[in-house]
């Protein structure tokens, strides 16, 4: 074992009764802990200069061990910490781990792929894992004397293969290669943020490979393979001197062990091999770099993917003081809030270990201007959601799991300081809730008998889907609200393209007998509702609803509530997004000007697009008119009354009960209501 001059404190024993025995004389001051002699013999490297006196303020939360055999492992990480120490089961410390920061300390066959699935989103939990008891007595010493000390004292760095900027602490797309990561680390670093693709035992690099292997063997121990599970199959390596990827000769792939990283947070698929995952535990990128010189190692759980902020920020949160397992939980819970994030995080390695002691997230008022956020290496907490900065290469803002709060970025990610202010909402509700199902109602009017322009209505749709699109991708307010500017316009222009569609029909209503309810396409399928209703007109018990639907139904779902007294009520679409209501006269004389007055309300949910149309059928022959057509968007849960003037001819038109048509459409739901007026004699 390798000890530096000041790491004298570290008392080699090399037996396990012996380690138990010093494990109960472990004390805060640090002034011995012992360390277990591998069965292979002294390979740990500590990284950096221990801490010369201890800080109580590195520590949080307790430590819970879960096996015997482990049991002295955690005495001297919990007594060396001033943490309590407890015995439980895992579940009994994921209970406890999403009120304080809890590190499990036990075997690596304990941290089960059913185990990770499960763990909480809000977990603040360590896998204080290793894959025999002397490796993890050296991942305690070192991380009780060098975890409150190493951020301090070193750089961190992030690498990101799926990115194309790169920067200081920070390497990017090409840059991502085997000589370039090994060159950035060679010196030691404090925390590593790294986002690749990933395969169990591997992380890709631009020309190579992260590779879990432990040590140069050219084959590790194979053992058979059971044929009915998945569990500790041997990749290739462990059956050839190749590996898996791209035919590399296994020394030319970068070891996990020769990462000089304190702490690493790899976000790559699967990057979290233990337990009874798909490959042996012997070439795990996490277990093999807590039995090197790493102190702890957040990797993926099952698919990742989205939010690539979430190693940056992991970093960031440490360096603003958050615990290893308050910053884990934290990150989740975003990914978990962000849109297009998917899968979580885990740590290996000790959750109530603070790297910056003593420090506290600074944290910014959003104020009507915005929240100026200084350059760092620490995430700062702002009030607010939904931030972007206002000039391109900004701060990156990451709304929290409250809902309330957001965490802003720089440095960490490779941004420089600016202004944040509120953005635009993001497009996606609105477009799949209200746009999508609008443009499919109105391309289904042709069949119903209405008249629509199809190559503007595409024209539009297209126009809205890349707003959605160019909204999701915004790092800036100047793309976002210009992705917000060109979805209105596109739903405004859906808006005039109903307006036109009611217009054109209001057309054909007043030069014919007809309306598109009489274009139906037969034969109709109809079902009829076995219970009579009032009728909005006579009110009378006299009306029945019909569920028609057109073309021997393959065409829209329409209703019509039909009166025996009156007729046709109203018809139209079957699912109607608002409550529509139209008062008229009974009687008037010929030559007397009339109200009719139509009332739309909107849902109490959402606004809605309104167009309002009414005539009087083939009103040039009947020498009467009700001329008038509106539209309007209606906020959510308010009223709106269009009213229309009527009027007649005192001598040519023919006293009679005279139709009225009031065409409304809602979001391109369309209902036609037959009111009829009796156009009296005028007395003499």
């Amino acid at each position: 074992m390798t000890i530096p001059p000041d790491a004298g404190r570290v008392t080699m024993v090399a037996d396990s009764q012996s380690y138990a025995a010093l494990a109960q004389r472990v004390e805060p001051d640090l002034a011995f802990i012992p360390v277990l002699t591998p069965p292979e013999g002294p390979s740990t490297v500590f990284p950096v200069p221990a801490t010369p006196t201890p800080d109580p303020r590195a520590w949080q939360g307790v430590v819970l061990v879960t096996e015997d055999a482990f049991e002295s492992v955690g005495r001297v990480l919990a007594r060396g910490s001033g943490r309590p120490m407890r015995r439980a089961t895992l579940a009994d410390a994921v209970r406890l781990s999403t009120d304080v920061p809890v590190t499990v300390v036990g075997a690596v066959g304990g941290v089960t792929s059913a185990m990770l699935a499960a763990l909480p989103t809000d977990a603040q939990l360590g896998l204080f894992v290793a894959r025999d008891p002397a490796t993890a007595s050296a991942l305690a010493a070192r991380t009780l004397l060098h975890g409150p000390t190493v951020a301090a004292g070193s750089a961190d760095l992030t690498f990101d293969t799926l990115a194309e900027d790169s920067g200081p602490d920070r390497l990017a797309g090409l840059d991502v290669t085997v000589a370039g990561l090994r060159a950035a680390t060679q010196k030691g670093i404090a925390i590593l943020a790294g986002r690749a693709h990933a395969r169990n035992c591997s992380m890709d690099l631009m020309d190579g490979l992260v590779c879990g292997r432990r040590d140069e063997r050219p084959m590790l121990p194979v053992e058979p393979v059971r044929p009915d599970r998945w569990a500790g199959h041997p990749t290739s390596c462990q059956q050839s001197h190749q590996c898996c990827r791209y035919g590399q000769e296994i020394r030319g792939n970068l070891r996990a062990t020769e990462i000089l990283a304190a702490f690493a947070v790899l976000d790559s698929c699967r990057s979290a091999a233990s337990g009874d995952g798909s490959v042996r535990t012997d070439v795990s990128i996490p277990l093999t770099m807590l039995a090197g010189t790493a102190l702890a190692v957040v990797s993926a759980v099952g698919t990742r993917g989205g939010s690539s902020w979430a190693a940056p920020l992991l970093r960031g949160l440490l360096r603003a003081g958050l615990p290893l397992g308050s910053a884990l939980a934290e990150v989740n819970l975003a990914i978990e809030a962000d849109p297009v994030g998917m899968g979580r995080l885990a740590l290996f390695g000790d959750a109530g270990l603070a790297p910056v002691p003593g420090s506290t997230p600074a944290r910014q008022v959003l104020s009507a201007e915005g929240a100026e956020i200084p350059a760092g290496p620490a995430a700062t907490l702002v009030d607010g959601t939904g931030l972007l900065p206002v000039r391109p290469g900004g701060p990156v803002v990451v709304s929290r799991g409250d809902g309330t709060t957001s965490w802003a970025l720089t440095d960490a990610y490779g941004r420089s300081a600016g202004l944040v202010v509120p953005a635009p909402s993001l497009l996606a509700a609105a477009w799949q809730d209200e746009f999508r199902p609008w443009v499919q109602r109105m391309r289904e009017m042709p069949e119903i008998g209405l008249r629509i322009d199809a190559d503007r209505l595409d024209a539009l749709d297209l126009a809205a889907r890349t707003a959605v699109r160019q909204r999701a991708e915004a790092e800036h307010l100047p793309a976002a609200r210009e992705a917000a500017e060109a979805y209105a316009s596109a739903r405004a222009g859906l808006a005039a393209e109903q307006h036109d569609m009611i217009e054109q029909e209001l057309t054909v209503v007043a030069r014919t007998f007809y309306h598109f309810t009489c274009s139906w396409q037969e034969p109709w399928q109809v079902c009829t509702a076995d219970s009579v209703e009032q009728c909005p007109q006579c009110g009378d018990m006299t009306a029945v609803l019909r569920h028609i639907t057109p073309a021997a139904g393959t065409g829209t779902r329409m209703h019509q509530l039909v009166c025996s007294r009156c007729g046709e009520v109203f018809a139209g679409a079957a699912g109607f997004p608002a409550t529509a209501r139209v008062t008229a006269p009974a009687e008037v004389g010929c030559g007397e000007q009339f109200r009719l007055a139509v009332e739309v309300a909107a849902p109490a949910d959402r606004a809605v697009a309104v167009t309002v149309g009414a005539a009087f059928r083939r009103q040039d022959l009947l020498r009467c008119r009700l001329d008038g057509i509106a539209s309007v968007v209606l906020p959510a849960g308010e009223l709106h009354t269009l009213e229309l003037t009527g009027d007649s001819d005192p001598t040519q038109t023919i006293p009679d009960l005279h139709n009225i048509y009031v065409l409304v459409a809602v979001d391109g739901a369309v209902r036609c209501f037959t009111r009829a007026v009796w156009l009296r004699a005028q007395r003499r």
